[in-house]
């Protein structure tokens, strides 16, 4: 009997090889649990071997390895059989070789240990208090893995029907502890369980399961049981405490940690010890060790990405925009393997702060301002049954405010406040940073009906059975480009971070990832204003003029109607303007920014026509723009490939309008493999009034545009426009000077009458 026993115990540990949770790095206002762990010294004597831990290679960041702090909790200790076969590959054993079961004598291990039990009354209600917690672990509690076989009913149960242990596992049941008495229960009564009983019936327990799922569950309870939980209400002043410390072996990178034989729960300390990179998680483990073992850290932590997407669809990580166009974003999650064994909750959030944008509250798409999808659901036919893996079925889980299809799952054995349960939302906050929050991301369970096809089935999120595939949420919204959206290749660069549960032990622990960004262009035109017969005459070192008067309209399609639109602005005064504002030089003397767009006219007119400013309340203050000291006028806002109408309404003082005329700025583009991004730089500009090379300013072609220069490109339009003295005007192109000829002979004639008629009066008289 007692030989079949150990053989259970043995099995029990290899079965558990390869159990794999998830224990992030340092968390964001993470309380501090494990600390009254303590180290046990490196054994220098008797049986000892070595787990090294290894960077599987890209998965784990370089140089993070060096940072970690594991610690390996002894469970079980154990002695070595020599008669047995050390396999080739330790790492790879499964379980299935008896060959392979190189340990026996299996007792509780000093995980169960505490500093100053001089008595070993800790160690015995720590061990007491373990067996009770798993005895009183709920059905349903992780991915509908039931712990049962601890509890009542069951051949190995620890604990009976009242909660108490088990009268089997004392060698003198007149006094039964229960998970309420056994903090205060006397050394003599600890003294009368049977602990040797307790472990083997544990390792029966673990024996029969082979499954990921439960097997992971094992792994995270016992994991929530190291150290003093009491905060979180979970594990009173924690049962698992001492553990063997490790180092970074620079030679054979790799952590190294020194054990005796035993049966191991490594658990990641890094968090609890020193500050560690975001985004980067370990793999904790249960290993069974009987020789030297390599392991793989394998990285399983949420990810995040943010696309723009553009019209046709597709995901891109720039656009180029107008002040006052609507750019569409998605956000992209994904969940770690281990997300519905998380004990206490899975808190989830997005945070999207926009440069240059503004978000919708309402898009033209959407009565909502963000709506929330995820792909990938597991599905069932009740809540209890089994779930199999769908990774193409989309459905929406949140619409501005929280909403479902649906009733929301109750799981009343989560630890966190009831209140937060589906208190899911999405906000706006003043600084106009957009946040969707998930307090409790497990709780989102769909019932299906008639609109999503399927009827009587269940939806929940999570991830396949290898853990390779996991639910994806995204996050649309939509953003219109507004005044603040600067000018350069540096473009307006929106970040966006993904905060998360780090801690399967711990509902407060969370941490966030690593920013994802997209970058928004927009464009801008520098206008030097110059006398054409100077600059003719004396080419760059013409004078300037100021108080030339502009509006800039533009026109979009709408059906059958042309809508015609004038820009509003707001002036940047120079001494406003700080050095790393990351605007182009041209624009340091002072520029005006479009703040967004008025209908001027709609109709069928494709012409525009400048009558359409007199109209009352057309134009205010703020639509009109004058060139600035030196003839400067510069412009923030504009898109490529729009076409811009720039109409002069009043002219430097003794110079004649020139007609209104357009500009078009093409953006560049780069090649980022199969996609075609932006780069904030311009490939072409054109106007349909420029001067052709080799011809001189005329009334028709105002326009000499200014070279796109690959140096110094910064994404905005450089061009001379002229005007001609009244005297000046030149005789060729359109009318020339015969209007004023013209005019001037009326004017003169006209005087010639009056003074004619004046004579005669005065003859008269």
């Amino acid at each position: 009997m007692k030989k079949r026993v150990k053989k259970l115990v043995v099995i029990a540990l290899t079965v558990a090889l390869f159990v794999t949770s998830v224990l992030p790095a340092l968390a964001e206002d993470a309380h501090i649990h494990h600390k009254d762990d303590t180290e046990i010294p490196t054994p220098t004597s008797g049986e000892k071997y070595t787990i090294s831990l290894v960077s599987p290679g890209e998965e784990v960041p370089e140089g993070y390895m060096s940072k970690v702090k594991f610690g390996a909790y002894q469970i079980f200790s154990g002695t070595v059989d020599t008669s047995k076969t050390v396999p080739d590959n330790p790492g790879s054993y499964t379980g299935n070789d008896e060959a392979l079961l190189p340990i026996t004598d299996i007792k509780w291990g000093t995980a169960f240990n505490e500093k100053d039990d001089t008595d070993g009354v800790k160690r015995m209600k720590n061990i007491v208090g373990f067996a009770l917690a798993l005895g009183n672990v709920k059905p349903g509690t992780f991915f509908n893995v039931d712990l049962g076989g601890f509890r009542s009913g069951e051949s190995t149960a620890l604990v009976d029907a009242s909660g108490n242990l088990s009268e089997a596992y004392y060698e003198d049941a007149a006094n039964p502890l229960n998970i309420l008495t056994y903090p205060t229960a006397s050394k003599e009564v600890l003294q009368k369980v049977n602990y040797d009983k307790l472990a083997v019936a544990v390792a029966q327990e673990v024996a029969k399961h082979n499954d990921r799922e439960w097997l992971q569950a094992f792994a995270d309870i016992l994991g929530g049981y190291t150290g003093d939980n009491s905060s979180d209400g979970y594990a009173e002043g924690g049962y698992v405490h001492s553990f063997y410390g490790g180092d970074y072996d620079e030679t054979d990178k790799a952590y190294e940690i020194t054990v005796p034989a035993g049966y191991y729960m490594l658990i990641d300390r890094t968090g609890y010890e020193e500050d560690s990179d975001e985004n980067v998680a370990y793999s904790a483990r249960m290993l069974f060790v009987a020789y030297n073992i390599k392991q793989e850290i394998k990285e399983s932590v949420p990810t995040l990405t943010k696309n723009v997407v553009r019209a046709d669809g597709t995901l891109h990580k720039t656009e180029a925009a107008g002040v006052g166009d609507l750019v569409n974003f998605r956000l992209t999650g994904t969940l770690p393997s281990n997300y519905l064994n998380y004990l206490e909750g899975y808190q989830y959030k997005f945070e999207d702060t926009p440069k240059g944008l503004t978000i919708k509250e309402k898009s033209e798409a959407s009565d909502e301002y963000v709506t929330v999808k995820a792909k990938g659901w597991l599905v069932a036919d009740s809540t209890g049954g089994s779930w199999t893996w769908n990774p193409d079925l989309e459905l929406t889980i949140l619409k501005s405010s929280y909403s479902t299809t649906g009733d929301p799952h109750e799981l009343s054995h989560k630890h966190i406040d009831e209140s937060k349960i589906n208190a899911a939302y999405s906000e706006i906050l003043e600084d106009g940073t957009l946040t969707v929050y998930f307090p409790c991301l497990e709780e989102i369970l769909v019932k299906g009906d008639s609109k999503n096809g399927v009827v009587d089935k269940y939806y929940r999120l999570g991830c396949s059975a290898s853990g390779d595939e996991s639910s994806e949420i995204y996050v649309n919204y939509t953003a219109e480009v507004n005044s603040d959206a600067l000018v350069g290749t540096a473009g307006n660069v929106n970040e966006a971070f993904l905060h998360y549960s780090n801690n399967p032990q711990s509902y407060h622990d969370m941490t966030k990832t690593t920013e994802d960004t997209a970058k928004v262009f927009t464009f801008g035109l520098n206008i030097t204003k110059v006398d054409a017969a100077d600059f003719i005459k004396n080419g760059a070192s013409a004078a300037g003029l100021e108080n030339a008067k502009f509006v800039l309209v533009k026109c979009d399609k709408e059906e059958t109607n042309f809508v015609w639109k004038i820009a509003e602005f707001t002036k940047v005064n120079k001494d406003s303007i700080s050095e790393d504002s990351g605007i182009p030089e041209e624009f340091e003397n002072g520029y005006y920014k479009i703040d967004g767009w008025k209908v001027l006219h709609t109709g069928t007119d494709e012409t525009f026509d400048k009558a359409w400013l007199d109209v009352e309340g057309a134009t205010r203050t703020n639509n009109f723009i004058t060139t600035l000291t030196d003839g400067y006028l510069n412009v923030s806002g504009i898109d490529e490939n729009v076409t811009y109408t720039l109409v002069e309404t009043e002219a430097p003082e003794g110079y004649a309008t020139i007609k209104p005329f357009e500009v078009t700025v093409t953006a560049a583009t780069i090649a980022s493999g199969e996609i075609t991004e932006y780069n904030g730089k311009l490939s072409k500009v054109e106007s349909g009034s420029a001067v052709e090379d080799g011809e001189s300013f005329s009334y028709e072609n105002t326009v000499q545009l200014t070279p796109i220069d690959p140096d110094i490109n910064d994404g905005s339009a450089g061009m001379l426009v002229a005007n001609f003295k009244y005297e000046n005007l030149p005789s060729t192109g359109g009318i020339g000077t015969w209007i004023y000829y013209i005019i001037g002979g009326v004017t003169v004639a006209g005087a010639l009458v009056l003074f004619i008629l004046a004579g005669r009066k005065s003859r008269k008289a």
